[in-house]
């Protein structure tokens, strides 16, 4: 209900009330349009109190004034002006939105309270920054509701008594910061929140009494407790008694502590306990993304700190952190069918009794998931030594009777032969989040082949082994691709496996079988294809027909040209994440299929090789270098320079590219076609040398760069020169002096032999 809707309520309840709740003569005050009657308890004139009312808002000096103001049903917003003294019970006051604002000042209930009306009209009881004080006696405190219609908000108060709320059929919200004291509960709620970044301090059951923190009387069994985003809860219960009440007690099924919440107990025994009530819906204790749950407990009467009655109930443990720390027979104990799952969490469960558990369960299942492990053997005390077992991330499962667990699994094959939960007095550890490595991406090998290419993240190390002998490895450049250079071509049926590692482990292997190159019609290539193309263009065998899927769907197919190129036309730019896949097919037989994703142009720079290929004349190199937020619409305005550097970055030969529009067809000219002639290249003194790629206009920054290999599916095509590796360019002799290319690192070097 919004707050028109609410007001519109509360006035047709102003109407409804108005003679039940006025007995005094006509005196009354008009504010605006509205008329407010005040109380007959008032024994001051009514005249002195109304002056005290500023529309909805009344402030408040004494307890006539105070009682006034809640039996009013306009009253909306009550200030407290100075410390009050209540005199006698304020009941049945008007279910309504009520705010009250202590500024402060403390309000003495002496052995009294206020109570709301109990009907079907909604009602919202607020106070914010009062302090309150009552006599330990059982009917004193702050606020009664016996029915379902209210709802209770306390902001930054302080309360000392016997009991501070009583709404058993209620939802009631702790915000800000509070600090509760009672000689019995804090609160009987239906459900109770802890509202986010609110601090509550609570101590229950003092003077040696016996009670539990929160009480969940209501008509309804599945009361809750949600302790919300860093909220930090603190409740000391019984101090100075031998209680056996947990904190949370009776007709409540789901407990949720999650978002950055911390909840610290002290308890002479119990701090949760699930009741066998007929629950409509499965017990939980949720402990979720960043939570902490602390529980220190004297274990007095044996008593157990998570008791858990009711079968098949779930504690969940996620990605946070669970600490319990006890003196008793049993840490845990856990009904029939019952499940504990500890995920990710750090963890330290301590039993100091000689002989105690730290579970007991009935065919109730424990499970840890991706936590290291700590052990140790029961001997009572603190566990200041080290521990008998000791396991890094592992995954265990194992199911408890009684005491003792029973078909146990685990990821770590030593561990699940020696676990068993009856041995251990303490167990600890920490969450060991799952880092899933990718299988590395590995390119069809040949026969005939010089080197072995594939994809991986950046950064990462790729091992790779033939016919089970590891060969070497190789990193993953920035461009997400891996070349690693063969001494001399593979043979046919060798087996190569590779798989990618990192800090955090090795992921499965990637494997494939060396083909003879003739054996198959090789997939055709297809180059990177950007979010503002209106061409797809690939290469192929001249002759072949490509066929053209586009998520799944064909949309075309395409000759291949007699230089093995292929261009398919598209009536609109593709979206990125797009996926295009391309096959060719002479006569009967289709090769295996070649994809490729769309990428977004973003406004970062990248570049790379596409294609490259001898002609009499020399060596042409093809690529693209771009950036999203370059204007690279002027052909004339662009100059492209390609340029061999030596190991000291020193430049030994250079030629300027053709700007070319070939890989987008929308007039953006970011590819480049460049020559080295036979003269500059057989100039060259024996060596190595890098390939850069810097481009200028008067529209962008000046920009150099490495040349990269391109990231994407390539094959050797024997019917023509052209390669869309860099590292697959044929070798090439001029005038005695031997050209061949090789990629390090994801760049491109040419080399020269003399």
């Amino acid at each position: 209900m919004n707050e028109k809707m609410k007001k519109e309520e509360m006035m047709k309840f102003s109407a409804k009330y108005l003679k039940r709740t006025v007995t005094f003569s006509a005196v009354v005050l008009t504010l605006g349009s509205a008329i407010l009657p005040l109380a007959a308890q008032a024994t001051e004139s009514v005249d002195a109190v109304n002056n005290k009312v500023n529309g909805t808002t009344v402030e408040v000096s004494t307890a006539e004034e105070l009682v006034a103001a809640l039996k009013n049903v306009s009253v909306e917003n009550i200030i407290f002006m100075r410390n009050i003294d209540l005199s006698k019970d304020v009941v049945d006051i008007p279910a309504r939105n009520l705010k009250i604002d202590g500024r402060g000042n403390t309000l003495e209930l002496n052995n009294h309270h206020i109570k709301g009306v109990n009907n079907t009209t909604p009602g919202v009881f607020s106070v914010t920054n009062l302090n309150v004080n009552a006599k330990e006696v059982d009917n004193a405190k702050l606020f009664l509701a016996n029915g379902d219609n209210w709802q209770v908000n306390i902001d930054n108060s302080n309360f000392k008594g016997k009991r501070f709320i009583v709404a058993q059929n209620s939802t009631v919200i702790f915000s800000g910061k509070n600090n509760v004291s009672t000689k019995a509960e804090n609160a009987w709620v239906r459900h109770v929140i802890f509202a986010n970044d609110s601090e509550y301090n609570g101590t229950a059951a003092t003077e040696g009494a016996s009670f539990s923190a929160f009480y969940f009387s209501g008509t309804d069994v599945n009361g809750s407790v949600s302790i919300n985003q860093n909220a930090k809860v603190n409740i000391d219960l019984s101090p100075d008694g031998n209680n056996s009440y947990p904190v949370f007690f009776d007709k409540i099924s789901q407990i949720n502590i999650k978002d950055g919440s911390k909840l610290s107990i002290k308890t002479p025994g119990k701090a949760f306990k699930v009741n066998g009530h007929n629950f409509n819906e499965t017990p939980k204790i949720n402990i979720t993304n960043k939570a902490i749950l602390e529980v220190n407990s004297l274990g007095l009467n044996n008593d157990a700190i998570i008791d858990i009655n009711e079968k098949e109930t779930v504690v969940n443990v996620i990605d946070s952190t669970i600490k319990l720390e006890g003196n008793t027979k049993n840490l845990i104990d856990m009904s029939k069918f019952s499940e504990f799952n500890l995920i990710e969490s750090n963890y330290d469960l301590l039993n100091h009794k000689e002989k105690g558990n730290i579970f007991f369960g009935k065919s109730s299942l424990l499970s840890f998931n991706n936590v290291s492990l700590n052990a140790w053997n029961k001997t009572g005390g603190n566990y200041e030594r080290s521990p008998e077992l000791s396991y890094d991330s592992m995954v265990l499962n194992t199911e408890m009777d009684k005491y003792t667990s029973i078909n146990t699994t685990s990821s770590n094959a030593e561990l699940e032969k020696i676990f068993q939960m009856d041995d251990y007095g303490r167990i600890s550890g920490q969450g060991k989040k799952e880092i899933i490595i990718d299988a590395p991406g590995m390119e069809t090998i040949t026969d005939k082949d010089t080197s072995l290419n594939g994809t991986g993240e950046p950064g990462n190390t790729v091992e790779l082994t033939v016919n089970g002998e590891v060969i070497g490895e190789v990193t993953v450049n920035d461009n997400g691709t891996w070349s690693y250079p063969l001494e001399a071509p593979l043979n046919e049926n060798d087996q190569v496996s590779a798989v990618q590692k990192n800090e955090n482990g090795v992921s499965k292997a990637t494997t494939e079988t060396v083909i003879h190159e003739a054996s198959k019609i090789p997939a055709p290539s297809i180059d990177k294809i950007l979010d503002i193309n209106k061409v797809i263009n690939g290469l192929g065998e001249p002759g072949n027909t490509v066929i053209i899927t586009i998520d799944g769907k064909v949309a075309g197919e395409v000759i291949v040209g007699t230089d093995g190129r292929w261009t398919f036309p598209l009536t609109e730019p593709l979206k990125a994440g797009t996926e295009v896949s391309a096959v060719q097919k002479n006569g009967e037989e289709i090769s295996d299929t070649t994809t490729v994703i769309v990428t977004k142009l973003e406004e970062k720079t990248f570049n790379n090789f596409t294609k490259g290929y001898w002609q009499d004349y020399g060596l042409i190199l093809e690529g693209l270098i771009d950036n999203g937020s370059w204007d690279l619409s002027n052909k004339d305005g662009i100059k492209k320079t390609i340029s061999l550097v030596d190991s000291e970055e020193k430049e030994v030969a250079s030629t300027n590219g053709a700007n070319l529009d070939w890989d987008n067809g929308v007039g953006r000219y970011n590819g480049y076609q460049a020559i080295f002639t036979n003269e500059q290249l057989t100039a060259l003194d024996k060596g190595m040398y890098k390939v850069k790629v810097k481009i200028e206009s008067e529209s962008i920054e000046t920009t150099e760069q490495d040349l990269l290999e391109s990231g994407h599916e390539a094959h050797l095509f024997e019917q023509t020169p052209v390669r869309d590796k860099f590292s697959k360019i044929d070798t090439r002799t001029i005038s005695n002096v031997t050209f061949s290319t090789k990629v390090v690192d994801g760049k491109c070097y040419l080399v020269v032999d003399k």
